[in-house]
């Protein structure tokens, strides 16, 4: 073989070799990058977790409070611990289920705040109910940070690269709340 042919083939097999490993590297680094998504992802599902409890943790507490005046067929259910576990034990993709079973129970709770008069413990009904609003607003805020991360992830997973990575280590698509 001559001296050029010798030199086509090592530059050939270079070329592939630098191309092999370009690849891999694409590889090693969506990889990483779909981890760290889904670690993001798994944060954020505990923090929206962590909201709707304490929006439930609000209800009981308004509840109490608006419980000691009424007596009648109206009055709000009182949460209790259990109760409340059972709505977070809900699985993440059942967060808006959770969130809506709240916001029903919030409904409620205005409705007998405007048709009843709470002297006493007016200061801490209104408190109870801005702390309701502030969690609704992180929420929403939650909400949209779990759904970025799962975009983000959904990216990575979906290249066309990397399909024998999903095959390969059973990569599951990530599902965002509504």
């Amino acid at each position: 073989m001559s001296d050029t042919g010798l030199f086509i083939l090592s530059a050939v097999i270079a070329s592939l070799i630098t191309l092999l490993t370009a690849y891999l590297i694409m590889l090693i680094l969506s990889f990483i990058l779909m981890n760290n998504f889904k670690n993001k992802v798994k944060k954020q599902s505990e923090k929206v977790n962590i909201i709707i409890y304490q929006k439930f943790e609000v209800l009981s507490s308004l509840s109490e409070y608006l419980d000691q005046y009424i007596k009648d067929e109206s009055r709000l259910k009182h949460l209790t611990k259990e109760e409340i576990k059972n709505y977070i034990s809900l699985s993440p993709l059942n967060y808006s289920e959770a969130y809506s079973i709240s916001n029903q129970l919030t409904s409620r709770a205005q409705k007998i705040y405007v048709n009843y008069e709470f002297n006493e413990k007016q200061k801490e009904i209104d408190l109870l109910f801005k702390s309701l609003s502030d969690l609704d607003d992180k929420y929403y805020e939650s909400i949209q940070t779990y759904n970025s991360f799962v975009l983000g992830y959904n990216y990575w997973r979906n290249l066309k690269f990397t399909r024998w990575l999903k095959i390969l280590f059973k990569i599951k698509k990530l599902e965002s709340i509504n």
